[in-house]
């Protein structure tokens, strides 16, 4: 960027300020939820400086008495570039003479992870068959109902900041912002309001987050970014963005005995605080519900000039299930075993668990062959294969597509939560798990007549650090019934009791 003249931006009427890179407060590196050995951070700035290395990238910022003021000083400023070499491929970004993304780290490469288990030379040295696959996990953008925006006030008087954001993360946005901001974070409140839908990529924080609190201080009144739709696409991470080529030792009869895999995961130009995450949720999920003592993985990530990547419905999930899937479907075509069969062959059987992967992992429980075989009784599985049969008699094509995994549902790895019971009877929940679309505000029942209800409300302050809603789904448990009889008396014990305290807990006492 060899210029930008913004003095007609900052001259319009109804202007309150103009920032460029060089008008920001210092600000600290973004924290990451995961990181790797030897990982090549790239700086993850605010609004660019000298080179813009990537679409989306903000270059100025406008705060004005409207939005539509605002965007009319927008089309004000003036910029002007100096186009500079581009590489938007991960596999050409690695080959010697491409551009760098990020000079100063003399190499496009971020990380390089191997990960093995077993021994897996010996594995393809007794393999019957070898079976290769290459698999191309292309570029997609989450498009959220309603896209992101933010809402910072500063109060001058108590010193307090108050942000109003579309994350799926509040205590972890908190945390985040304070670090970058240098901020006290108990003096920094974040609230979640409807956000609109979220799949991942309203988790981590962002440049608009970032730059509305330090505005909000500079000016001591509250800023405001909504951004358009147009805008949520260029500036919101994407995901998958990786290229897997693996190859798989099978024995005559179909038992997989070793894998080697190795993918090359687009990072695109900037490290998120969740950027890391979909790599390492990918080597959890690659050995999938089978049996396999022999693996190994190589996972190398690649900065291009391309939008940040990050989690987006199942963050990592499916690059793992579709690597391995294909190479149980290419083993089946090679072998001439029925896919549905060759599968059943490999699954950890129902009697190995607790079961522990080559790589580590812990598999509690499962019967993947019971499900399995229910699957295939819902879909009348040797009706399909009769009916693909016929149809390519008629010179039509009739696939049937077959796909097994396993989901991790604690990949973030902690949580809290508070249940509080008031001196009113009236039972409070505080929980990180913070809405964006699955219906958290609801009653529950404390019994099927009604006669107990409390309502489940959700708190954007709480004691403890939280990990907050990152999947698209929830998991609600009622508490185990008691008999009737009991129940009865426990209603009668608590109408003598009513105003005093539970034993064994002071008023207004609280449970983790």
């Amino acid at each position: 960027m060899l210029a930008i003249r913004a003095d007609a931006a900052r001259a319009m009427p109804g202007v309150i300020k103009v920032v460029t890179a060089a008008d920001l407060p210092p600000l600290r590196p973004t924290s990451f939820m995961a990181v790797v050995p030897g990982l090549k951070a790239s700086p993850y700035r605010c609004l660019a400086g000298d080179v813009v290395d990537a679409t989306g990238v903000p270059v100025a910022a406008v705060v004005a008495e409207s939005p539509s003021l605002a965007r009319e000083a927008v089309d004000l400023i003036e910029i002007e570039y100096e186009p500079i070499p581009a590489v938007s491929d991960p596999e050409r970004a690695l080959e010697s003479g491409a551009p760098l993304v990020h000079p100063e780290l003399g190499t496009n490469q971020a990380f390089s992870v191997p990960m093995k288990g077993g021994d897996v030379a010996a594995a393809f040295a007794r393999a019957a068959h070898v079976v290769r696959a290459r698999v191309e996990h292309n570029r997609i953008a989450g498009a959220p109902m309603e896209p992101r925006g933010v809402v910072a006030h500063y109060d001058a008087g108590t010193g307090d900041l108050t942000i109003w954001s579309t994350t799926q993360n509040p205590f972890l946005s908190r945390a985040d912002l304070a670090s970058m901001l240098d901020f006290p974070e108990q003096k920094l409140r974040v609230i979640a309001p409807d956000v609109g839908g979220g799949f991942g990529v309203k988790g981590p924080v962002y440049r608009e987050e970032v730059v509305a609190a330090a505005l909000s201080r500079d000016l001591r009144r509250p800023v405001r970014w909504m951004s358009t739709r147009t805008e949520d696409l260029l500036t919101t991470l994407q995901a998958r963005a990786a290229v897997s080529d693996a190859e798989a030792a099978f024995t005559a009869d179909g038992e997989l005995v070793g894998l080697r895999v190795k993918t090359i995961f687009d990072l695109g130009a900037h490290l998120i605080s969740l950027s890391i995450v979909p790599p390492l949720s990918y080597s959890i999920h690659v050995l999938g519900p089978y049996r396999l003592a022999n693996v190994e993985l190589l996972n190398v990530g690649v900065y291009t000039n391309t939008a940040p990547t990050g989690p987006y419905r199942g963050s990592g999930r499916p690059v793992g299930v579709y690597v391995i899937e294909r190479v149980l479907d290419e083993a089946a075509r090679v072998t001439g075993i029925d896919p549905i069969e060759i599968r059943r062959r490999n699954f950890v059987p129902s009697d190995a668990f607790p079961y522990r992967t080559a790589l580590g992992v812990a598999y509690d429980s499962g019967d993947y062959a019971r499900a399995l075989e229910r699957a295939v009784e819902l879909a009348d599985y040797p009706k399909l294969r009769r009916e693909q049969v016929e149809a390519r008699g008629r010179g039509e094509l009739m696939g049937i597509g077959v796909s097994a995994y396993v989901e991790s549902t604690n990949v973030l790895g902690w949580e809290s939560g508070v249940v509080r019971v008031e001196r009113s009877g009236r039972v409070t929940a505080i929980t990180g798990s913070s809405p964006h679309g699955q219906g958290h505000a609801t009653n529950v029942r404390a019994d099927r007549r009604g006669s107990a209800r409390r309502r489940v409300r959700g708190r954007d302050r709480a004691p403890r650090r939280h990990a907050g809603r990152a999947a698209s789904h929830r998991d609600v448990r009622q508490p185990q019934r008691r008999p009737r009889r009991e129940r009865a008396r426990a209603r009668g014990d608590r109408r003598e009791r009513e105003g005093a305290p539970a034993r064994g807990a002071a008023p207004g006492g609280e449970r983790r």
